[in-house]
């Protein structure tokens, strides 16, 4: 968990550039589902909503419907950390 912490800009920068080659669009949306549990830990709900939106919307590009599908799942919950019920209800439906 440290190590993420201290490499999370350089995610962060992974994800901003994941539509500039081939190599990062393959690795993005199963990088922001494996990242679930560094988020959750650590309250990280901007980065990891950030980082779905951009992993689903790949995903959904490339054909990967299950993946999309648990990216899309997985928007709903900085949502409701936040608050945003109705966001997270439209999100999950």
């Amino acid at each position: 968990m440290n190590w993420i912490d201290r490499e999370l800009p350089n995610f962060i920068e992974l994800f901003r550039r994941a539509n500039s080659t081939a190599a990062l669009r393959n690795l993005v949306p199963e990088l922001a589902l494996a990242l679930f549990g560094y988020y959750e830990s650590r309250n990280r709900w901007s980065e990891m909503r950030a980082a779905d939106l951009i992993g689903r919307e790949i995903a959904g590009k490339l054909g990967y419907a299950r993946l999309a599908a648990w990216l899309e799942h997985d928007l709903a919950i900085p949502a409701v950390e936040h608050g945003s019920f109705e966001l997270a209800r439209r999100t999950c439906w």
